[in-house]
């Protein structure tokens, strides 16, 4: 009987947290209902069709061309497709990196930690809504930094504080190979934009930081463990699933990120040359790449983080 009254309760709070997931997630749906469907029904019917600028009575469908022409005509689509892919896969992982690092930090108790996180936490205030069409439309700024001959901060999409030359002169007199002297230029060029687009991701992770019981540590100290076998041995199986959620969550921002050079391409060609059958099927075509991406993703992390959760 006991065993029964157990297993009502778990049943019964399993389908309260269902509820309130489905609550959580109400607005979204309501709005890709409401809003959004449309679009989408729109795109696919532009995508089969040479678009007329006189309206939907005028447009003729020619079927498949349009993806034909993408793919098989206009080479700068695949190209651009290719370099949107290596920037994810390279973003990505340092992301998670910087992320993870700020929000173990930032987790520590030391005084002032509030406005810390809300230092690190501000660019993702300052990257959106009308602070971000405010910079992107600030020609003043904008003229000041090119002429300045300056690459730091905002300038020059973001360069690094420090000279990448400097840094790149010490790292080969070291003897590193070229290659990976590369790889890090690369990630302090690109340092400001990768904080810029890891608040979320910080947030996540020291939410699930914040939610692992300090008593596991306590036992884990007494134990004789230092703080990195508990950093492997029990922060990071803790927030695995976390891991996982920001990995998805950063794969689908970079391909949906206003900068991404894809996005800029579709732009121009559906709104600037007015080929709205063309820009359909582009933007189509890379839904289709990023789903299977994700799809991918997904696939690996079931037979990964999903069998740790169930051997819990």
């Amino acid at each position: 009987m006991g065993n029964n009254k157990v297993a009502v309760k778990t049943n019964g709070y399993q389908k309260r947290r269902s509820r309130l997931g489905w609550v959580f997630i109400a607005p979204f749906v309501l709005g890709f209902l409401l809003v959004y469907i449309k679009a989408f029904v729109t795109s696919i019917y532009y995508s089969f069709n040479e678009v007329q600028p006189s309206g939907l009575g005028d447009n003729v469908f020619i079927g498949w061309e349009n993806y034909r022409q993408v793919l098989f005509v206009n080479t700068e689509f695949n190209k651009t497709v290719i370099g949107s892919i290596g920037t994810m896969f390279f973003n990505v992982p340092i992301i998670l990196l910087v992320s993870l690092f700020l929000a173990v930090l930032l987790n520590q108790k030391m005084k002032g930690r509030a406005v810390f996180r809300m230092i690190f936490f501000l660019p993702v205030i300052l990257a959106t809504g009308i602070v971000a069409s405010a910079e992107a439309n600030n020609a003043v700024v904008r003229e000041l930094w090119s002429n300045s001959g300056i690459e730091t901060g905002m300038a020059a999409g973001g360069a690094s504080l420090l000279s990448a030359m400097d840094i790149q002169n010490y790292l080969l007199s070291l003897n590193l190979s070229s290659e990976f002297v590369g790889y890090v230029i690369d990630i302090v060029n690109n340092i400001y934009n990768i904080l810029n687009i890891s608040g979320v991701q910080l947030l996540i992770f020291l939410a699930g930081l914040q939610s692992i019981s300090p008593s596991v540590y306590e036992a884990a100290k007494i134990e004789g463990a230092t703080g990195w076998e508990a950093f492997w041995k029990i922060t990071l199986p803790m927030i695995s699933p976390l891991i996982f959620l920001n990995l998805v969550y950063s794969i689908i921002d970079s391909f949906t990120n206003p900068q991404n050079e894809l996005i800029s391409l579709i732009n121009t060609v559906g709104i600037k040359q007015g080929k709205f059958g063309i820009a359909s099927a582009m933007g189509w075509i890379y839904t289709s790449i990023t789903t299977v991406i994700v799809l991918l993703v997904v696939v690996i992390a079931s037979k990964t983080v999903f069998k740790q959760e169930n051997r819990r």
